[in-house]
């Protein structure tokens, strides 16, 4: 979900939606081949609350539970500009331009206080890994320990 929630996050940073989510699940120790997954999107968007389905929708119909995941990849296809994004009868707007505006106040917090400034109940619970990759560059430490001390 973390993963999900920075995508869309990412996206609506670049102004870009998406119509499909794919996820790669790599397994450690080579206990199993690796396995792979998408899920395609009815109308796209960048709005979290239709990505992060989708991106849980992928991973529950392709990754073995049982065995311990080393890697996990998240992939956005079907890129578009945003001015793309289309609606249906069925599509509440208000709600959809409500969440972008709050996601996008998010973004100008996190821009101007650093990555950390505004996090989810999820990233703080003890399988959360957001706040630690938020201090890393390419998945390597970025010069700080995990205290984010130099």
């Amino acid at each position: 979900t973390e993963m999900a929630q920075n995508g869309s996050m990412e996206l609506l940073k670049r102004h870009l939606i998406t119509s499909k989510v794919s996820i790669f699940v790599g397994y450690s120790c080579e206990q199993r081949p690796p396995t792979a997954g998408s899920a395609k999107i009815r109308l796209a968007t960048a709005r979290n609350s239709v990505i992060e389905p989708a991106v849980l929708q992928a991973f529950d119909e392709t990754t073995d539970r049982q065995t311990p995941i080393r890697r996990l990849g998240l992939c956005f296809e079907k890129i578009a500009d945003e001015g793309c994004e289309g609606y249906d009868l069925f599509t509440n707007f208000e709600a959809g331009e409500k969440e972008k505006r709050r996601d996008r106040i998010v973004l100008e917090i996190k821009e101007k206080y650093g990555k950390n400034a505004v996090l989810r109940g999820t990233n703080l619970m003890d399988a959360g890994t957001q706040r630690e990759r938020n201090n890393m560059i390419g998945g390597h430490r970025a010069g700080y320990d995990s205290t984010g001390k130099s």
